[in-house]
């Protein structure tokens, strides 16, 4: 669930302890135009019983739902009667069509999405045909789902209120996430009738996620602050704000003595005039991707690389293999810096966002064309983000299931079926002395079918992750000032399968 607002935050100056009658419709329309659909829904949901034939408050009731992150098939009996009610009401077809969608009913969806066409008397045609391609969508990817099973990571990580935007480290020591819960910096209830959003943190401890602290006042206030990304090895943040004077930029936190430090804010070549909202930085730190909403008001991926004055330069817009002319948001970058993944409501999206990835050629900066990861790992609502062990086993994700606790909860992904297990092997480049040899790059080769693998450059401290399946490769690398490396590397398999391995490669200086 995304809480953008970018608009003045309007806080309820009374408290909710007054008595509302649910036989006054004022209150509920109040609720409503505010954009306050938890409590517009609780009002119109009594209304609807003692009024059951007044339009208004069957679509009301059965829109709020859709804009709740919740069980959206509920809304489909307040629709299906306002539809009865107002046959010829456009709107109400269109949300019906979205309620059978997220239900799954896909030819009631693209009946009522039909019927809105041939009523509506506005110009609606692309996001309706948009509508109408992800029901076409869902209906080809269900066909072929992938095997994933989700676990819940129970009361200590989730509340009764909404959790999402959640980051793990590549060693999965840490999760770092994104609640509106009761217990956050901001106590009042915002007009939207949620609490303030807050980031927590939470460290692995005798193998479980341990009681989650509040990032602190150097990271949180009492007003919005988001995760909006985590590089790899845990040790920088990157953050959403949602203040009254300010929003649309991304800052960043440094990991130090075990907590995060004061946001610092991105430069103009990242943080333009137009609005931007989450990152993920390369392994090596030198190439930084983030979204941004051009003045056309659609999220597009971009990409910046860093100078060698520190600065970031002038960044550019991800082809067409990824964006699209809807909209994109969330990159993640893969442990080996390969694969990019992102969210999009474009490509062959089930409906609103999905989650997809493309592979990145850095030395040619070439892209592969987008992938869908598949249902039910994607479905039929919005799935913004999505973060990974280093070998991508398992995977971090927020949405409502039927066993949330509430909104959002957290969940870890299991992939059950993999075509291979894949070796995380952390390496580095050394010269003859054991000293770092520096920048390099790194080319892999498959023995078995000649074709390469991989191609990888190293930090500057000659460091560097390959994610490797079992096989023989051979490895190639050129350094400045060393003699052209090749040797061979095997990833044993069967029982002798290790999932990471620590491999030094040693130079010589020519």
């Amino acid at each position: 669930m995304r809480f953008f607002k970018h608009t003045i935050l309007l806080f309820f100056t009374t408290l909710f302890v007054q008595v509302i009658s649910a036989q006054d419709p004022a209150d509920a329309d109040e609720h409503f135009k505010n954009t306050n659909y938890p409590f517009a829904l609780d009002l119109y949901s009594k209304l609807v019983k003692t009024q059951p034939d007044v339009f208004l408050f069957q679509y009301r009731a059965g829109y709020s739902i859709m804009h709740i992150e919740m069980d959206r098939k509920k809304a489909i009996p307040y629709l299906e009667k306002a539809v009865d009610l107002e046959p010829d009401n456009s709107d109400a077809h269109y949300w019906l069509g979205r309620a059978y969608h997220h239900a799954l009913k896909l030819d009631k969806a693209e009946e009522e999405f039909n019927k809105y066409k041939s009523i509506s008397k506005r110009n609606y045609d692309d996001e309706i045909n948009l509508s109408i391609s992800w029901v076409n969508n869902a209906k080809e990817l269900i066909k072929n789902p992938i095997e994933v099973e989700f676990e819940n990571l129970g009361p200590i990580i989730n509340t009764n209120y909404p959790e999402y935007n959640p980051f793990i480290d590549s060693a999965e020591s840490m999760i770092v996430f994104t609640s509106r819960r009761k217990e956050n910096k901001g106590s009042a209830i915002e007009f939207d009738g949620y609490y303030s959003s807050d980031i927590w943190i939470s460290s692995v401890q005798s193998g479980q996620f341990g009681v989650p602290e509040n990032a602190g006042s150097m990271v949180n206030t009492t007003l919005d602050e988001q995760c909006v990304g985590l590089t790899s090895d845990g040790q920088q943040m990157f953050v959403y704000i949602d203040h009254i004077s300010e929003y649309g930029d991304i800052y960043y936190c440094d990991w130090k003595k075990g907590k995060f430090y004061k946001r610092i804010k991105f430069e103009e070549s990242v943080n333009s005039k137009d609005f931007e909202s989450s990152a993920t930085l390369s392994p090596d730190g030198n190439t930084l991707f983030f979204a941004r909403k051009d003045k056309k008001g659609s999220k597009d991926i971009y990409m910046t690389r860093k100078l060698p004055n520190g600065k970031w330069g002038l960044s550019q817009k991800l082809p067409e293999t990824i964006n699209t002319e809807y909209e994109e948001d969330f990159p993640v970058l893969s442990v080996d810096g390969q694969t990019l993944y992102f969210s999009s409501q474009g490509h062959n999206s089930i409906g609103g966002y999905d989650l997809f990835k493309s592979t990145w050629n850095p030395e040619y900066n070439e892209w592969s064309q987008a992938e869908n990861l598949g249902y039910p790992l994607n479905t039929t609502g919005d799935n913004m983000s999505i973060s990974f062990t280093a070998n991508e086993d398992y995977a971090y994700v927020a949405r409502w299931r039927e066993d949330s606790y509430g909104y959002q909860d957290i969940y870890r992904v299991k992939y059950v079926e993999k075509d291979t297990r894949k070796a995380v092997v952390k390496s580095s480049l050394k010269n003859t002395s054991g000293a770092s040899a520096g920048i390099g790059f790194i080319s892999v080769i498959d023995l078995n079918t000649q074709e390469e693998v991989g191609s990888y450059q190293s930090n500057d401290k000659g460091d560097f992750i390959m994610i490797l399946s079992p096989g023989k490769y051979q490895i190639l690398i050129d350094v400045d000032g060393y003699k052209p490396y090749a040797g061979e590397l095997t990833i044993l398999g069967k029982s002798d399968f290790q999932d990471f391995i620590m491999k030094d490669f040693n130079l010589s200086p020519n």
